[in-house]
């Protein structure tokens, strides 16, 4: 049985945002944007609040007891992901059009996710529930690597970092629009979030370097 990823992501910005009346659309929606902005600002104490949640339910889930399984779990809701958007007729064409001949950008960032997403479950159940702000600077650092490496890797498949933006911000918005249930948004709110998606991802992408790449 797969692990609901939509109930995944509830936790974790339920719990990143603090107490917020769900039934209010409006309070939901500006509770995250400030809880992502925190994060664009560099404030990244309130993911400690996810430990607990989200270490909660990876372990009722019952499908992370060994580093095997939570490998293959990360792995198969990946794969998943990814060809949904590989069937997406924008992102295809996005590709067409901007991706050096042979480049296989979405597989590129597939590898890497693995990778780091790998890590940060890893952090989640691994770490020790009483120091919430060490663990919150582990995944910052991990999530800044993660987006680093994806930019130089999209960055070669487009032969540019301009492209590379674009390219994150567009399988942003297409993911965001395929979230169902409780998580489902409407076009507008989904180019919001990817909107907030890209400039974290441009912030982590320019962290620590003295020349800042930019998205227009």
């Amino acid at each position: 049985m797969s692990i609901d990823l939509n109930s995944l992501v509830k936790i974790f910005f339920d719990s990143l945002c603090g107490p917020v009346d769900r039934s209010n659309p409006g309070a939901a929606d500006l509770a995250t944007f400030m809880a992502i902005s925190s994060l664009m600002g560099g404030n990244w104490h309130p993911v400690g609040n996810t430990l607990v949640p989200v270490k909660t339910f990876l372990v009722e889930a019952g499908q992370f007891a060994s580093v095997e399984q939570r490998r293959a779990r990360i792995s198969g809701m990946l794969e998943k992901a990814a060809s949904c958007l590989c069937l997406d007729t924008q992102i295809n064409l996005y590709i067409g059009d901007n991706a050096k001949d042979n480049a296989d950008p979405i597989n590129g960032c597939l590898s890497l996710c693995n990778q780091y997403l790998a890590q940060m479950v890893d952090a989640y159940l691994d770490s020790d529930v009483a120091n919430p702000a060490s663990f919150a600077e582990g995944i910052h650092s991990t999530f800044r690597t993660m987006c680093k490496a994806l930019h130089t890797t999209l960055s070669d498949a487009f032969s540019s970092p301009v492209k590379a933006f674009e390219f994150v911000k567009l399988i942003s918005t297409v993911a965001a629009g395929q979230m169902s249930g409780s998580l489902a948004m409407d076009p507008a709110k989904a180019q919001m979030f990817a909107g907030l998606m890209v400039q974290l991802y441009t912030n982590l992408v320019n962290e620590g370097s003295t020349a800042s790449a930019t998205f227009q």
